[in-house]
């Protein structure tokens, strides 16, 4: 993995944790951080290393191995095979099932597990679609430094600026989601895109000079429309054959 790659995993993580934020407060959120505060160092390298990923590994599968005996438990608790047999045994073998029964405590416990594992798959999936995230901007940015000659280095705070740009875009949609179907929301929506596209600008002007950024600008603008214009022509080819 690139020295470089955690820092950018760092960066996606934490635009996620603001997105999850901004949804449960329903509120607009502060502006995002700016690439200052996201330089190179402010972030740990361990934060996705070998040793925690094998940490976090190894604690679900403890989980999940709790979590399989306790709902095998419980199966085989409420199949009602299980529960005519019992009843037909002798009044020793009755106190035997009921005792066996979990109790609320228990109840809780399997509750509580079964988050816990769903907790950590979800955690282990952001992380890996953090990972590849993280790894495309560096190609494209690394792909932008290359064609300009730019000097060594350039590449992470290119690919810096994009993740933090793609993350205000984010904040900015979740913000609008429910306002921008009337002229008033869309107008503010857009406007708040602009606003993104401009800090951006003016990011990149900051440590390449304008014509530099124009040129940054100008190329990360293709692609994105590249990729819009390919997302919608899958959407109509699945629209069709879903008709």
């Amino acid at each position: 993995m690139p020295k470089n790659l955690p820092l950018l995993i760092g960066l996606l993580a934490t635009g996620l944790v603001a997105g999850l934020v901004l949804s449960e407060l329903q509120q607009p959120s502060a502006p995002a951080a700016s690439t200052e505060a996201l330089s190179p160092g402010s972030l740990p390298d361990s934060a996705v290393s070998d040793e925690e990923r094998a940490r976090a590994n190894a604690e679900r599968d403890d989980m999940a191995l709790e979590l399989a005996g306790l709902r095998a438990r419980v199966e085989q608790l409420e199949n009602p095979r299980t529960r005519s047999a019992a009843t037909e045994t002798d009044e020793t073998q009755e106190s035997v099932v009921f005792e066996t029964i979990p109790n609320a405590g228990e109840r809780a416990k399997i509750l509580a597990v079964m988050e816990a594992v769903e907790e950590e798959r979800r955690h282990e999936r952001d992380l890996r679609r953090t990972e590849k995230q993280a790894a495309e901007f560096l190609r494209q940015a690394t792909r932008i430094a290359e064609r300009l000659s730019l000097p060594t280095g350039s590449e992470d705070r290119i690919a810096s600026i994009l993740i933090t740009e793609r993350e205000k875009v984010a904040l900015v949609r979740e913000q609008y989601r429910d306002v921008s179907r009337d002229k008033q929301g869309r107008t503010a929506y857009r406007d708040a895109l602009r606003a993104t596209s401009a800090w951006r600008q003016e990011e990149l002007a900051r440590y390449f000079g304008p014509e530099i950024a124009e040129s940054i600008s100008a190329s990360e603008d293709k692609r994105a429309r590249k990729k819009n214009d390919k997302d919608r022509s899958g959407k109509k080819k699945n629209g069709k054959t879903g008709a």
